[in-house]
């Protein structure tokens, strides 16, 4: 009997220790909170998605801005709009004849000088379009004068018949100074001028301008008329003066043949 106690004691003395330890982990697990758990971050909008709605909102915006340029480009007099399809038709054919004899990397090259892209870009946009130089450099010009409106843009009116003077005017730019700019292009693609990373301004008033522009020519055509007067009043040989027969005086008395009487 002694012996079973003793037994006990020791099995007592040996799980003691295990019980207290089991125990106190027991009422620190209980005792122990966990810690707040932090709020899932809201997914993340991907690239994609963000540009969908930009991309639509500058459809729109292009679009607009392409009904209005029809709009207004429709109210262009048809003699206005000859007249200026006819001078930026000579303009264009330096830029073109340039770079038939120098090659089209180097009329690009100079002509991004000015035009806000490269060589390259510019290029690549040429085959894009299937479009000469002129009619590129034209197309920059209205675009860097324009909002919302685009190359696609441009080119898609030009595709419906509309010529760069009646496109200008629907943009409400001069079309003096498109004129004049695009000459300054031309002189810059040919390499007489040096590109100053500038594009001019096409706005302004329109009216003034070209009344201005009317009235020089109409001053310089007077002048030719002159001097062309001039010049043929010259060359031709001055009229031969005739002396008029001398008048015979009669006699006094009024004699002749007459016989007096006896």
């Amino acid at each position: 009997m002694k012996r079973i106690i003793r037994e006990k004691r020791a099995w007592i003395h040996l799980l003691g220790p295990a019980v207290v330890l089991l125990a106190a982990a027991a009422a620190q697990a209980q005792s122990t909170t966990a810690p707040p758990t932090d709020p899932a971050p809201p997914a993340a909008v991907q690239p994609a998605e963000q540009a969908a709605p930009q991309a639509a909102d500058a459809t729109a915006k292009a679009n607009e801005a392409l009904a209005k340029v029809r709009e207004r480009g429709a109210t262009l007099d048809l003699k206005q709009r000859q007249g200026v399809e006819e001078r930026l038709d000579k303009e264009k054919q330096v830029i073109e004849l340039e770079a038939t004899a120098k090659g089209d990397a180097t009329v690009a090259g100079r002509l991004a000088g000015d035009l806000g892209v490269t060589a390259e870009v510019l290029m690549a946009e040429k085959a894009q379009y299937q479009t000469g130089w002129g009619d590129l450099t034209i197309a920059h010009l209205l675009m860097s004068n324009g909002t919302d409106v685009t190359l696609d843009g441009l080119y898609l009116l030009r595709k419906e018949g509309q010529g760069w003077g009646q496109i200008a005017h629907g943009m409400d730019l001069n079309l003096g100074r498109l004129v004049s700019e695009v000459k300054s292009q031309g002189k810059v693609a040919t390499g007489q001028e040096k590109p100053d990373g500038k594009t001019a301004s096409l706005r302004g008033q329109e009216m003034k301008a070209d009344a201005k522009a009317k009235a020089a020519e109409a001053k310089a055509k007077g002048a030719e008329k002159a001097d062309a007067a001039k010049s043929g009043a010259m060359k031709q040989a001055p009229a031969t003066k005739t002396t008029p027969p001398a008048q015979t005086t009669p006699p006094a008395g009024g004699g002749g043949n007459g016989r007096s009487g006896k």
